[in-house]
């Protein structure tokens, strides 16, 4: 079948015993609008090969009977097409989804409304095709190469300390914490600090290897044979700068197995820190206390850390440091408030009620305890000429959106929005909250980082998106929505004006050049006027446009070379 020329498969369309199903691509966009029509109506067409104008020369008829096709492509009719529809076609149309709603008449939005409730499903839905290759996922390979086959210089080699906090919410973090409100203020913040996504293992890959969040399970190698590969190539660079590496805090420790397999935590880390934990200085020499760690309480990283800290940051420069503090994921926890106040009572909050109540005591027991941080560092060498990156990796709903909480799920602002500021020391001049026009990522972090200490040569390559906030103003940011396909497809780009919900097209993740446009909100999640809408009433080719001027930074992002 697949050998057969179009004139062969023109010659057999009409025949009854013709399989049309095992059609390729090729043979069906050959098909002329006589063949395509009879092919149809003989049935077994494969409909989603059709092309734009292959759909568009049907008409209502053959439109209608194939509306609820699940193969059918839907998002190519034209606007005669749309309003030729009975409104029973039409229904069923908007239910199975990719329709051009935009071509939708005055009179049968109504009727949709109406017959379907409040809103009745019409939003804006259609492809946003030629934005060109998605993002490369990173080859460790060259990654490696480039890292070893390169001489790296700083004038610059302060103390460094990453201080990240699980699933804290900068408005409460603000809200409840003197001491996160006072370093936030002080120091090289960001109003619109945003995850890569809604989960920790998004926003954490993209933190150590500045890519979008959509790539992060694939990036991770499958074959024990490419586990030199692994680690992060911006650790391997202050390996080389002579930087020591350690890390702190529970669920952050080495992954000292010989052999971890498949996508799990343990395995998931080595793409940080390298094949049994390689690039860590700590992890080699003091497992006891990855022991100690393991409790999941923040207050023992603390103490620990108030222990042994001074015994290792004995110099004022070439160490850099990873605090993880977990009390803000639940179970919420809040040992350290629990310390000043034991009415405060039960450290862990295990039952639905009171669960605001819960993460609110979290985050004023993780304020204390970044109190305590801040003020070890300070009394260790370097003080406050060091460098402190505060952040964290996304959010949490709190039953503002219905009965949601938690993260993951719907991308809701308060799922993706995250706390970043830089202390650059004392003598920096980088300081102050900037302006909500300037958006961040935790893909900003390391780039940022090593702008500042202007490492040369800089880290480049086809899979890298992360920029520095020093060089240049971010306007719109990329988030992912956590998801069990690999890798995620749903995503959310935002401005300081709109939020778009989007969809990367099905087929080749790595090579698709299209994203679905499901709906567009406010950047706190409320629906926008039809008058306002940047898409509807639109050509595709109009919204296009309009997107990639309104989000280009975040479309930049995912697709690298669409706004060239």
């Amino acid at each position: 079948m697949r050998t057969l020329t179009p004139e062969q498969v023109s010659s057999q369309i009409d025949n009854p015993d013709f399989h049309r199903d095992f059609l390729s691509k090729l043979q069906v966009r050959n098909l002329s609008q006589v063949d395509i029509s009879t092919g149809i109506s003989r049935g077994g067409l494969p409909l989603q090969y059709l092309g734009k104008k292959q759909v568009q020369s049907l008409n209502s008829k053959e439109v209608g009977a194939n509306i609820g096709n699940a193969s059918f492509r839907r998002d190519f009719l034209a606007q005669d097409q749309v309003i030729a529809l009975s409104l029973d076609s039409l229904r069923l149309g908007v239910k199975h989804g990719d329709f051009p709603l935009k071509h939708l008449s005055d009179a049968q939005r109504k009727w949709l409304t109406q017959a379907q409730g409040e809103g009745g499903g019409v939003k804006s839905s259609y492809l946003i095709e030629r934005l060109g290759e998605i993002r490369q996922k990173p080859d460790f390979g060259a990654i490696e190469k480039f890292v070893q086959s390169t001489t790296f210089s700083s004038s610059k080699k302060p103390n460094i300390y990453f201080v990240f906090f699980d699933t804290l919410r900068p408005d409460l973090a603000l809200q409840y914490g003197d001491t996160f409100k006072s370093f936030y203020e002080d120091n090289y913040s960001f109003q619109r600090a945003y995850g890569a996504g809604n989960a920790t293992v998004y926003s954490t890959f993209s933190l150590f290897h500045a890519v979008p969040a959509s790539v992060t399970y694939h990036s991770v190698p499958d074959k024990l044979d490419d586990v030199r590969k692994y680690g992060s190539g911006y650790l391997k660079i202050l390996k080389k700068l002579g930087y020591q590496i350690n890390v702190y805090g529970y669920y952050w420790g080495c992954v000292s197995r010989s052999e971890p397999t498949g996508y799990g935590w343990e395995r998931f880390l080595t793409s940080f820190f390298g094949w049994n934990a390689s690039l860590i200085d700590r992890c080699s020499r003091d497992l006891e206390l990855d022991k100690k760690f393991d409790k999941d309480q923040d207050e023992i990283t603390v103490d620990e850390m108030e222990r042994i800290l001074p015994k290792t940051i004995t110099e004022d420069h070439g160490r850099f440091t990873v605090i993880s503090l977990y009390n803000n994921h639940n179970p919420y926890k809040w040992g350290a408030l629990a310390r000043v106040d034991p009415s405060y009572g039960p450290k862990i909050m295990t039952s639905e009620k009171g669960h605001i109540r819960g993460y609110r005591q979290s985050v004023q027991s993780s304020e204390l305890n970044f109190k305590r941080v801040l003020n070890l560092i300070k009394s260790l060498p370097g003080g406050e000429d060091s460098i402190v990156v505060l952040f964290s990796d996304h959010g949490e709903c709190l039953k503002e959106h219905g009965g949601e909480v938690g993260h993951g799920g719907t991308p809701f602002k308060e799922r993706i929005r995250t706390i970043l500021s830089f202390h650059f020391g004392k003598r920096s001049n980088f300081h102050g909250v900037q302006s909500d026009d300037h958006f961040a990522s935790t893909t900003d972090i390391f780039p940022t980082l090593f702008d500042f200490l202007d490492i040369q040569p800089a880290m480049k390559g086809p899979w890298i998106s992360g920029r520095s906030l020093i060089s240049g103003v971010r306007t719109s940011v990329v988030s992912a929505q956590a998801s069990q396909s690999n890798p995620t497809r749903k995503m959310i780009l935002e401005n300081k004006k709109y939020k778009a919900w989007i969809n990367v097209d099905e087929g080749d993740f790595y090579h698709s050049s299209s994203f679905k446009f499901e709906k567009l909100t406010d950047p706190n999640d409320n629906p926008i006027p039809d008058a306002n809408n940047i898409c509807l009433s639109k050509s595709d080719d109009e919204c296009r446009k309009t997107l990639m001027s309104e989000f280009h930074d975040a479309i930049e992002d995912i697709y690298p070379h669409a706004a060239r």
